[in-house]
């Protein structure tokens, strides 16, 4: 692992190690018993310290980009992509409609 990659995980070990205790006020809120919880949460905290499992995490993220168009402007009907391409979303007027199967229409 490279050294930026060692920082990395350090940093997401500290959060995750910092977010633990986010979660008690949940799960005794469901009932757990709080000493349960605290050892849930120190033996979390241990495996995170100790590296003593192995374990990966995927992060899914959503970026946004703001534009400078006013609000009005904003709320206009985009123009649809496929305008005359005769691909497989169809025409302009079909898209956004939907078909049911004759089985599921007759019902």
């Amino acid at each position: 692992m490279s050294e930026r990659e060692q920082y990395i995980s350090a940093l997401m070990r500290e959060d995750c190690i910092r977010i633990l205790g986010n979660f008690k006020p949940l799960l005794l809120g469901d009932g757990k018993k709080e000493a349960e919880v605290d050892q849930w949460v120190a033996n979390a905290v241990k495996e995170l310290h100790d590296l003593s499992v192995h374990s990966y995490s995927r992060w899914q993220y959503t970026v946004a980009v703001r534009n400078m168009l006013p609000w009005q402007e904003r709320l206009e009907e985009p123009q649809a992509l496929d305008v005359g391409s005769g691909s497989m979303l169809g025409t302009a007027s079909e898209i956004g409609t939907v078909s049911a199967p004759e089985e599921v229409a007759g019902m």
